[in-house]
């Protein structure tokens, strides 16, 4: 809802989302970015349930099934390379997933796409750095052939961030 509790007409804060320095190691990116694509999978299949309009809905698909792709890529990738790669998704994510979880229909697709307002500009500066610095030829192949999908998620997130929450990023930058 617009109205927090007591009438306030500003929503409650949403957490923040970590600051990531894109200049990393190869092999710290793709741990970061199997984190990433753990995260896109269990986020998407959770608003695929539990979302409520076909357009966020069918962003999750689109996040589900592109990122099923990248985690097969991924995985041979930093295994040619020998980097270990996250299996589970961190505590912090666990917290995002369980917070996201516990809203269902419209309200889900609001708070996922304020989520993936968030966390897509920090996976696209982190690709960006890659693409232009990657030292491991394995992983710079990953990180070229990847880099667009995750432009192109990141525009569809915006587009639909700006549609879905219109209402209340104008009470956040207006004040009305």
């Amino acid at each position: 809802p617009l109205l927090g509790e007591n009438g306030n007409p500003f929503p409650e804060p949403r957490p923040k989302a970590p600051d990531v320095n894109p200049e990393i190691a190869a092999t710290r990116f793709a741990e970061l970015a199997m984190g990433d694509v753990l995260m896109e999978l269990a986020l998407g299949q959770l608003v695929k349930q539990n979302g409520e309009t076909k357009s966020v809905r069918d962003y999750a698909h689109r996040m589900v099934t592109n990122h099923t792709a990248i985690q097969l890529i991924l995985a041979k990738s930093a295994a040619a390379s020998g980097v270990m790669l996250p299996t589970d998704l961190t505590p912090e994510q666990m917290q995002v997933l369980e917070r996201l979880s516990a809203f269902s229909g419209e309200a889900l697709d609001r708070e996922y796409l304020w989520e993936q307002s968030l966390r897509q500009p920090r996976t696209m500066a982190m690709y960006r750095w890659q693409y232009d610095n990657c030292d491991d030829d394995k992983l710079k192949v990953f990180v070229v052939g990847t880099t667009p999908i995750i432009q192109v998620h990141t525009r569809i997130a915006d587009e639909l961030h700006k549609k879905v929450n219109a209402q209340e990023i104008r009470l956040i930058v207006t004040g009305k």
